[in-house]
């Protein structure tokens, strides 16, 4: 069970951009980035959640598991409870059928959100879950794939700002300047977190890390000087 929590493990984001003593984002780049199509959608102040697919067995069934951001989560374990309790909705059976032609492990990466998680009544006084990204096997799918699946299954999605060509500085804090209340309208509304920018198709850089960043308004003296 180690083995398959490490192996379906969500790698945190990283920031593009070069800190400063006060770790606020500089214009300075960490590392060259590529012009092309970088997918933008909001990051969710909420806790992930991985439903865990495992590859199948010789007669073509599979088991299933949840797991938070560190651990999979036991059923009977009273702390597991918020975390299900997002994934109430999620017909895993169905999925299991939905995948029964691929034998790799699957894993849907998601974000529990509502009242009781983070800051979450800003997005819902219920709880729920919205799906960020898939892995097959060791392979993250293109957004287009994400979509489908989610379309195909009744799960709900991470909100799309939309696309860009390229991911600097300057193109963050306007996007940031722009964006002050969360796309998802099941709450009372307020400042998300931030935003992800994701390239398409998916590219690893040269040490196998796949060019995926999260962008924070806090991290940002620009945003703060404007929010004044």
């Amino acid at each position: 069970m180690e083995e398959l929590n490490k192996y379906t493990k969500y790698k945190k984001y990283k920031s593009p951009f070069v800190k400063d003593g006060n770790y606020k984002n500089t214009k300075e780049l960490s590392q060259l980035l590529p012009r092309g199509t970088w997918i933008v959608t909001e990051k969710i102040d909420g806790t992930n959640i991985r439903i865990i697919l495992d590859q199948q067995k010789e007669d073509g069934s599979r088991d299933y598991y949840i797991g938070s951001r560190k651990l999979i989560l036991n059923n009977e374990d009273k702390n597991s409870k918020q975390f299900l309790d997002c994934i109430k909705d999620v017909n895993i059976n169905k999925l299991i059928d939905y995948f029964k032609d691929i034998k790799h492990t699957i894993t849907i990466y998601g974000e529990g959100y509502g009242a009781g998680v983070q800051t979450g009544h800003i997005y819902s006084q219920d709880k729920n879950y919205r799906v960020f990204d898939i892995k097959i096997g060791d392979v993250y799918q293109d957004w287009t794939y994400v979509c489908k699946v989610c379309v195909d299954n009744q799960l709900n999605i991470v909100p799309l700002l939309g696309n860009s060509k390229e991911l600097s500085y300057d193109k963050c804090v306007g996007l940031l300047n722009t964006f002050h209340n969360t796309l998802i309208q099941e709450g009372i509304g307020g400042t998300p977190e931030g935003v992800v920018y994701k390239f398409e198709p998916v590219l690893l850089d040269k040490y196998g890390e796949r060019l995926i960043f999260k962008v924070k308004f806090k991290d940002f003296y620009d945003f703060q000087k404007i929010k004044k």
